[in-house]
Protein backbone atom coordinates (compact mmCIF):
# COMPACT_ATOMS: atom_id res chain seq x y z
CA UNK A 1 0.00 0.00 0.00
CA UNK A 2 1.34 3.44 -0.87
CA UNK A 3 0.18 7.04 -0.83
CA UNK A 4 -0.72 6.98 -4.53
CA UNK A 5 -3.03 4.02 -4.07
CA UNK A 6 -4.76 5.69 -1.12
CA UNK A 7 -5.09 8.95 -3.08
CA UNK A 8 -6.70 7.15 -6.04
CA UNK A 9 -8.99 5.14 -3.77
CA UNK A 10 -10.27 8.28 -2.02
CA UNK A 11 -10.82 10.03 -5.33
CA UNK A 12 -12.80 7.12 -6.79
CA UNK A 13 -14.79 6.84 -3.55
CA UNK A 14 -15.61 10.54 -3.82
CA UNK A 15 -16.49 10.50 -7.52
CA UNK A 16 -17.86 6.93 -7.78
CA UNK A 17 -16.40 6.99 -11.26
CA UNK A 18 -13.08 5.77 -12.63
CA UNK A 19 -13.46 8.00 -15.68
CA UNK A 20 -14.16 11.19 -13.69
CA UNK A 21 -11.33 10.36 -11.32
CA UNK A 22 -8.87 9.95 -14.18
CA UNK A 23 -9.91 13.33 -15.59
CA UNK A 24 -9.61 14.95 -12.17
CA UNK A 25 -6.12 13.55 -11.58
CA UNK A 26 -4.93 14.08 -15.16
CA UNK A 27 -4.08 10.41 -15.65
CA UNK A 28 -5.53 7.64 -17.78
CA UNK A 29 -8.41 5.49 -16.59
CA UNK A 30 -6.30 2.29 -16.80
CA UNK A 31 -3.76 3.94 -14.48
CA UNK A 32 -6.48 4.54 -11.91
CA UNK A 33 -7.85 1.01 -12.29
CA UNK A 34 -4.37 -0.48 -11.91
CA UNK A 35 -3.67 1.28 -8.60
CA UNK A 36 -7.08 0.32 -7.20
CA UNK A 37 -6.55 -3.31 -8.27
CA UNK A 38 -3.12 -3.38 -6.59
CA UNK A 39 -4.63 -2.02 -3.39
CA UNK A 40 -7.46 -4.56 -3.44
CA UNK A 41 -4.99 -7.36 -4.11
CA UNK A 42 -2.87 -6.36 -1.13
CA UNK A 43 -5.90 -6.09 1.14
CA UNK A 44 -7.45 -9.23 -0.35
CA UNK A 45 -10.77 -7.38 -0.45
CA UNK A 46 -12.94 -5.75 -3.09
CA UNK A 47 -13.26 -2.08 -2.26
CA UNK A 48 -15.80 -1.30 -4.98
CA UNK A 49 -18.82 -3.05 -6.46
CA UNK A 50 -18.44 -2.51 -10.19
CA UNK A 51 -21.30 -2.87 -12.66
CA UNK A 52 -21.69 -1.68 -16.22
CA UNK A 53 -23.81 1.20 -15.03
CA UNK A 54 -22.32 2.28 -11.66
CA UNK A 55 -19.46 2.09 -9.22
CA UNK A 56 -20.28 1.76 -5.55
CA UNK A 57 -18.24 1.25 -2.42
CA UNK A 58 -18.38 -2.24 -1.02
CA UNK A 59 -18.94 -2.70 2.71
CA UNK A 60 -15.19 -3.19 3.07
CA UNK A 61 -14.64 -0.10 0.95
CA UNK A 62 -16.84 1.98 3.28
CA UNK A 63 -14.80 0.80 6.26
CA UNK A 64 -11.51 1.70 4.59
CA UNK A 65 -12.91 5.04 3.46
CA UNK A 66 -13.67 5.95 7.09
CA UNK A 67 -10.26 4.65 8.17
CA UNK A 68 -8.29 6.61 5.55
CA UNK A 69 -10.27 9.82 6.13
CA UNK A 70 -9.76 9.56 9.89
CA UNK A 71 -6.06 8.77 9.41
CA UNK A 72 -5.55 11.78 7.15
CA UNK A 73 -7.40 14.04 9.59
CA UNK A 74 -5.33 12.74 12.50
CA UNK A 75 -2.13 13.15 10.49
CA UNK A 76 -3.00 16.78 9.67
CA UNK A 77 -3.83 17.44 13.31
CA UNK A 78 -0.57 15.90 14.48
CA UNK A 79 1.38 17.89 11.90
CA UNK A 80 -0.30 21.10 13.10
CA UNK A 81 0.53 20.30 16.73
CA UNK A 82 4.12 19.51 15.79
CA UNK A 83 4.45 22.86 14.02
CA UNK A 84 3.05 24.65 17.06
CA UNK A 85 5.52 22.88 19.32
CA UNK A 86 8.36 23.77 16.98
CA UNK A 87 7.37 27.44 16.95
CA UNK A 88 7.19 27.43 20.74
CA UNK A 89 10.70 26.03 20.88
CA UNK A 90 12.31 28.90 18.95
CA UNK A 91 12.57 32.60 19.67
CA UNK A 92 13.39 34.83 22.61
CA UNK A 93 12.14 35.52 26.12
CA UNK A 94 12.78 39.01 27.47
CA UNK A 95 13.18 38.82 31.24
CA UNK A 96 13.32 41.82 33.54
CA UNK A 97 14.91 41.74 36.99
CA UNK A 98 15.37 44.10 39.94
CA UNK A 99 18.48 46.24 40.04
CA UNK A 100 20.85 45.30 42.83
CA UNK A 101 20.13 41.58 42.68
CA UNK A 102 22.75 38.90 42.13
CA UNK A 103 20.73 35.99 40.69
CA UNK A 104 23.79 33.97 39.73
CA UNK A 105 22.95 31.55 42.55
CA UNK A 106 20.38 29.96 40.22
CA UNK A 107 20.09 31.75 36.88
CA UNK A 108 23.07 30.08 35.16
CA UNK A 109 21.35 26.76 35.90
CA UNK A 110 18.18 28.09 34.21
CA UNK A 111 20.21 29.05 31.15
CA UNK A 112 21.94 25.67 31.07
CA UNK A 113 18.62 23.84 31.29
CA UNK A 114 17.18 25.95 28.49
CA UNK A 115 20.23 25.43 26.35
CA UNK A 116 19.81 21.67 26.71
CA UNK A 117 16.03 21.41 26.39
CA UNK A 118 15.26 24.39 24.16
CA UNK A 119 18.44 25.18 22.23
CA UNK A 120 16.67 27.70 19.99
CA UNK A 121 15.14 29.80 22.77
CA UNK A 122 17.29 32.74 23.82
CA UNK A 123 16.74 34.51 27.14
CA UNK A 124 17.54 38.21 27.41
CA UNK A 125 18.04 39.87 30.80
CA UNK A 126 17.57 43.55 31.73
CA UNK A 127 17.65 45.17 35.19
CA UNK A 128 15.33 47.96 36.40
CA UNK A 129 14.24 49.78 39.49
CA UNK A 130 10.92 48.58 40.93
CA UNK A 131 8.66 51.11 39.23
CA UNK A 132 10.52 50.90 35.92
CA UNK A 133 10.37 47.09 36.09
CA UNK A 134 6.57 47.13 36.37
CA UNK A 135 6.30 49.66 33.56
CA UNK A 136 8.57 47.55 31.35
CA UNK A 137 6.17 44.64 31.76
CA UNK A 138 3.08 46.76 31.17
CA UNK A 139 4.66 48.40 28.13
CA UNK A 140 5.69 45.06 26.57
CA UNK A 141 9.39 45.84 26.84
CA UNK A 142 9.76 42.62 28.83
CA UNK A 143 7.84 39.36 28.48
CA UNK A 144 8.18 38.52 32.17
CA UNK A 145 9.70 40.03 35.30
CA UNK A 146 11.36 38.53 38.36
CA UNK A 147 10.57 40.65 41.38
CA UNK A 148 9.43 40.88 44.99
CA UNK A 149 5.92 39.53 45.37
CA UNK A 150 4.93 42.57 47.45
CA UNK A 151 5.51 44.88 44.48
CA UNK A 152 2.83 43.11 42.42
CA UNK A 153 -0.16 43.90 44.63
CA UNK A 154 -3.17 45.52 42.94
CA UNK A 155 -1.70 45.42 39.43
CA UNK A 156 -4.40 44.42 36.96
CA UNK A 157 -3.91 42.15 33.99
CA UNK A 158 -0.91 40.17 35.19
CA UNK A 159 -0.37 36.55 36.10
CA UNK A 160 2.06 35.69 38.88
CA UNK A 161 3.83 32.55 40.03
CA UNK A 162 5.48 32.40 43.44
CA UNK A 163 8.94 30.91 43.01
CA UNK A 164 10.83 31.00 46.29
CA UNK A 165 11.62 32.88 49.50
CA UNK A 166 14.91 34.57 50.32
CA UNK A 167 16.03 35.84 53.76
CA UNK A 168 16.02 39.54 54.50
CA UNK A 169 19.30 40.96 55.76
CA UNK A 170 20.61 44.09 57.42
CA UNK A 171 23.44 45.35 55.25
CA UNK A 172 26.17 47.38 56.93
CA UNK A 173 29.74 48.54 56.34
CA UNK A 174 32.68 46.28 57.15
CA UNK A 175 34.15 49.38 58.83
CA UNK A 176 31.09 49.88 61.00
CA UNK A 177 31.84 50.03 64.76
CA UNK A 178 29.65 46.93 65.18
CA UNK A 179 31.37 44.98 62.41
CA UNK A 180 33.41 42.85 64.81
CA UNK A 181 30.79 42.50 67.51
CA UNK A 182 29.95 38.92 68.43
CA UNK A 183 26.31 37.88 68.86
CA UNK A 184 25.18 40.85 66.80
CA UNK A 185 21.42 41.46 66.95
CA UNK A 186 19.10 43.58 64.77
CA UNK A 187 18.27 45.84 67.70
CA UNK A 188 21.96 46.78 67.96
CA UNK A 189 21.31 48.98 64.89
CA UNK A 190 18.37 50.89 66.36
CA UNK A 191 20.27 54.18 66.47
CA UNK A 192 21.41 53.93 62.84
CA UNK A 193 19.89 55.59 59.79
CA UNK A 194 18.07 53.01 57.70
CA UNK A 195 18.39 53.86 54.02
CA UNK A 196 15.55 53.07 51.63
CA UNK A 197 14.79 54.19 48.11
CA UNK A 198 12.36 57.09 47.94
CA UNK A 199 8.61 56.64 47.99
CA UNK A 200 8.55 57.80 44.39
CA UNK A 201 10.44 54.63 43.49
CA UNK A 202 9.27 52.03 46.03
CA UNK A 203 6.09 52.98 47.85
CA UNK A 204 6.18 49.99 50.19
CA UNK A 205 9.90 50.13 51.13
CA UNK A 206 9.62 52.31 54.22
CA UNK A 207 6.69 50.27 55.57
CA UNK A 208 8.67 47.06 55.01
CA UNK A 209 11.69 48.41 56.91
CA UNK A 210 9.52 49.73 59.75
CA UNK A 211 7.71 46.41 60.04
CA UNK A 212 10.99 44.48 60.17
CA UNK A 213 12.46 46.71 62.83
CA UNK A 214 9.30 46.76 64.94
CA UNK A 215 9.55 42.97 65.12
CA UNK A 216 12.80 43.57 67.03
CA UNK A 217 11.35 46.22 69.32
CA UNK A 218 12.39 49.54 67.78
CA UNK A 219 11.30 52.13 65.22
CA UNK A 220 13.94 52.83 62.56
CA UNK A 221 15.17 56.24 61.48
CA UNK A 222 14.31 56.27 57.78
CA UNK A 223 16.55 58.08 55.30
CA UNK A 224 15.41 58.25 51.66
CA UNK A 225 17.70 58.02 48.65
CA UNK A 226 16.88 57.97 44.95
CA UNK A 227 18.49 54.72 43.81
CA UNK A 228 19.89 51.38 44.87
CA UNK A 229 23.34 52.67 44.01
CA UNK A 230 22.91 55.61 46.42
CA UNK A 231 21.65 53.30 49.15
CA UNK A 232 24.65 51.00 48.78
CA UNK A 233 27.05 53.94 48.68
CA UNK A 234 25.69 55.36 51.92
CA UNK A 235 25.95 51.98 53.63
CA UNK A 236 29.41 51.31 52.21
CA UNK A 237 30.68 54.59 53.63
CA UNK A 238 29.35 53.94 57.10
CA UNK A 239 26.53 56.49 56.97
CA UNK A 240 23.91 53.97 58.02
CA UNK A 241 22.48 50.55 57.20
CA UNK A 242 19.85 49.07 54.89
CA UNK A 243 17.42 46.19 54.96
CA UNK A 244 17.66 44.25 51.74
CA UNK A 245 17.76 40.53 50.95
CA UNK A 246 20.09 37.62 50.37
CA UNK A 247 20.27 38.29 46.62
CA UNK A 248 21.90 41.69 47.20
CA UNK A 249 24.71 42.00 44.68
CA UNK A 250 27.00 43.69 47.22
CA UNK A 251 26.51 41.55 50.32
CA UNK A 252 29.65 39.49 49.59
CA UNK A 253 31.73 42.54 48.72
CA UNK A 254 34.59 43.01 51.18
CA UNK A 255 33.29 46.51 51.99
CA UNK A 256 30.05 45.12 53.38
CA UNK A 257 28.81 42.78 56.06
CA UNK A 258 25.30 41.54 56.68
CA UNK A 259 23.12 40.13 59.41
CA UNK A 260 20.48 37.60 58.36
CA UNK A 261 16.99 38.27 59.71
CA UNK A 262 14.24 35.82 60.62
CA UNK A 263 11.89 37.10 57.89
CA UNK A 264 11.86 36.51 54.15
CA UNK A 265 11.10 38.20 50.87
CA UNK A 266 8.73 36.26 48.61
CA UNK A 267 9.94 36.14 45.00
CA UNK A 268 7.55 35.85 42.06
CA UNK A 269 7.66 35.71 38.30
CA UNK A 270 5.02 37.87 36.62
CA UNK A 271 3.77 38.20 33.05
CA UNK A 272 0.77 39.73 31.31
CA UNK A 273 -2.30 37.51 31.19
CA UNK A 274 -2.72 38.27 27.49
CA UNK A 275 0.93 37.64 26.60
CA UNK A 276 1.49 36.48 23.04
CA UNK A 277 4.83 34.91 23.94
CA UNK A 278 3.85 31.44 25.09
CA UNK A 279 7.50 30.64 25.76
CA UNK A 280 7.00 32.52 29.04
CA UNK A 281 5.14 29.48 30.38
CA UNK A 282 8.15 27.31 29.59
CA UNK A 283 10.37 29.72 31.52
CA UNK A 284 7.95 29.80 34.46
CA UNK A 285 7.85 26.02 34.72
CA UNK A 286 11.64 25.68 34.44
CA UNK A 287 12.21 28.30 37.15
CA UNK A 288 9.58 26.80 39.44
CA UNK A 289 11.07 23.32 39.14
CA UNK A 290 14.63 24.52 39.76
CA UNK A 291 13.85 26.87 42.64
CA UNK A 292 11.56 24.35 44.33
CA UNK A 293 14.54 22.04 44.52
Amino acid sequence: MNDLQVEYFLAVARNLSFTKTAEELYVTQPAVSKQISLLEKELELALFDRTSKAVRLSQAGELFLKFFEASIKEFDNTKRQAKELHQKSIGKIRLGCLQGWNISVFFPDILASFSENYPNIRIGLECYGVRALIQALKGDKEDAILTLDDTLDNIEGIQTMKLTKIPKIILYSSKHPLANKTDLKPEDFQNEAFYVMSNDEVSYAADMVKSCCEDYGFTPKIQYVRSIESMNACVQNGMGVAITDFWSSVKDNADFKYLKLDTNHKISLAWKKDTKNEKVFILANEMKILLDN
